[in-house]
């Protein structure tokens, strides 16, 4: 039994999906409570580079790691 996705397209969708909904996220929680977010937003705009950076390195070579694997399993099959 084989699954055909398209693991890097779903990849991109999900960081796609996740960059658009930022400002709808932020005006959340700026809603909720104004002043912790102004607290914490200074080191959030520094950081927040760094942890996507990092996210997305780490997925990418996870979806890279799945994609090899299940080449593999596709070659081993024929």
């Amino acid at each position: 039994m084989s699954i055909d996705i398209d693991a890097m397209n779903q990849f991109y969708h999900y960081l796609y999906e996740r960059l658009i909904s930022k400002p709808g996220r932020l005006t959340e929680e700026a809603r909720l409570d104004f002043s912790k977010f102004l607290a914490t937003m200074p080191m959030r705009i520094i950081s927040k580079p760094m942890r996507f950076t990092s996210e997305y390195n780490q997925m990418n070579k996870e979806v890279k790691d799945y994609v090899s694997r299940v080449k593999q399993d596709e070659d081993q099959d024929d």
